[in-house]
C-alpha cells in the first residue's frame, strides 16, 4: 500500500463528512432560515462533538460562505447550460436570453433555500464578499455574454438607451464598460434585463403578486422579459 492511498482515503472521508455537514445545514436553512443554522445542532445530528466539526468548518460564517459558494456555482451551471443550448440551436441573443431567464426561474423554484440564502437574506456576519464574488459573477457573466452577443448582432437600440441613461449612472458605469470593451449603454441594458428577471422571480417566490398573476406566473414572467427586450431592442 502506498502513502498516496491512505491520503486519498482520508481526503475521500473528509469530502464525505463535509458533504454531510452541508446537507444537514441546508436542512436547517429550509426549516428555519439562516438564523436557525447552528453548528452545535449539526454536530449533534452527526454524533460529533462541536469541536470536531470545527476541523471541517472553523466557524458558522465559514460554513455559510461555502453554502453560498455552492449555490452560486449551481445557478451558474444552470444558466451556462441554457446559454450553450441557445448557441447550439442557433437562437438569436434575445431568444437565448429568454431561455436563460426560464432556466434561472426554474432553478429558483427548485432551490428555494439556496435562492433565499444568496439573494433574499442579509447576513450580518457575511461581510467578506470577495470570497463569493467570483462565483456570483459566473451567472451574471452569462448574462453579460448574451448582452455582448446582442450588441454584436445590432439588436440593442443603443442610442435610445443612451437617451434614457442618467448622466451620473453613465459616468459610474463608464470605467467598467471600458474594461469590458462595450458601450455603457449595452452594460446598463444587461443590468435592466437582470433586474427585470430577478425582480419578477423574487416577487413570485415571495407571493407578492396578485392571485390572477400568480396563477399564470410562467406566462407573466415571459411577458415581462419580452417587454423589457422590446423596450431596449431595435424596433
Amino acid at each position: 500500500m502506498t502513502d498516496a492511498e491512505p491520503a486519498t482515503r482520508r481526503a475521500l472521508r473528509r469530502a464525505e463528512t463535509e458533504a454531510e455537514i452541508k446537507a444537514l445545514a441546508w436542512d436547517a436553512l429550509r426549516e428555519s432560515g439562516p438564523h436557525g443554522l447552528s453548528l452545535r445542532d449539526v454536530a449533534r445530528q452527526m454524533g460529533m462533538a462541536p469541536s470536531a466539526l470545527y476541523r471541517y468548518f472553523p466557524s458558522r460564517t465559514e460554513l455559510l460562505d461555502q453554502l453560498i459558494l455552492d449555490a452560486f456555482e449551481s445557478i451558474g451551471e444552470e444558466v451556462t447550460r441554457a446559454y450553450d443550448h441557445g448557441m447550439r440551436a442557433e437562437a438569436d441573443p434575445f431568444e437565448t436570453f429568454v431561455l436563460i431567464a426560464h432556466a434561472y426561474r426554474a432553478w429558483a423554484h427548485s432551490h428555494r433555500a439556496e435562492y433565499a440564502l444568496i439573494f433574499s437574506t442579509a447576513l450580518a456576519e457575511h461581510d467578506d464578499a470577495h470570497k463569493t464574488s467570483a462565483a456570483a459573477l459566473r451567472s451574471f457573466g452569462v448574462l453579460q455574454r448574451v448582452t455582448a452577443d446582442a450588441v454584436e448582432a445590432g439588436m440593442f437600440d443603443l442610442s435610445r438607451i443612451e437617451r434614457l441613461l442618467p448622466a451620473a449612472l453613465h459616468t459610474a458605469l463608464q470605467g467598467m464598460a471600458d474594461e469590458q470593451g462595450v458601450p455603457a449603454a449595452s452594460l446598463v441594458a444587461g443590468y435592466w434585463c437582470y433586474t427585470t428577471m430577478h425582480g419578477a422571480i423574487s416577487l413570485e417566490l415571495n407571493g407578492h403578486l396578485p392571485p390572477p398573476v400568480l396563477d399564470t406566473s410562467a406566462e407573466y414572467f415571459e411577458s415581462a422579459i419580452r417587454a423589457m427586450l422590446e423596450q431596449i431592442g431595435v424596433q
